[in-house]
């Protein structure tokens, strides 16, 4: 039957075709009937942590980095790493929700002039006080905002 017929999740009808990040394999998505809308999501976007998803599930509900960090046990930096993931895959997040907007436009200023800079040598050309977690949710808006691709920036994590 096809899947519209079928009243099995799509986790059900390929549970092979799915690894722990919610990654769809490609010859799954060169499947026609894959096109449902509410899949979109999986085609449009690279590989999604399952932190990330979770993270994003707060954000909907109007929660701050803060207590994100809290509710999920973990840093407000690995937060931002993840709201970053979001933002460059286009999930929908409100900068007013963690990003004051006149520090935006600062932000913005700098990242437009030092595009390819880290986040240590653009805090260093920001007037105020900044957070690093802050920044890097603010940076990431910015770079999105003027076309900028951030993950040519991403250092591999230490361990």
């Amino acid at each position: 039957r096809c899947s519209s017929c079928n009243t099995n999740s799509i986790w059900e009808l390929f549970p092979n075709n799915f690894d722990n990040d919610l990654n769809v394999s490609s010859s799954f998505l060169m499947e026609d009937n894959f096109k449902k809308k509410s899949y979109k999501k999986e085609i449009e976007t690279d590989t999604i942590s399952t932190q990330a998803i979770q993270i994003n599930h707060f954000i909907s509900q109007g929660m701050k980095l803060d207590e994100i960090a809290k509710k999920m046990k973990l840093s407000e930096a690995e937060i931002s790493w993840k709201i970053q993931e979001l933002i460059e895959n286009g999930y929908f997040i409100l900068l007013e929700q963690f990003v004051d907007n006149k520090i935006y436009l600062k932000v913005k200023e700098i990242v437009k002039n030092f595009p390819n800079k880290p986040l240590k040598t653009i805090r260093e050309n920001f007037d105020e006080a900044i957070d690093f977690p802050l920044l890097r949710i603010a940076v990431s808006f910015a770079r999105k905002e003027l076309g900028i691709d951030s993950k040519i920036f991403k250092k591999k994590k230490r361990i």
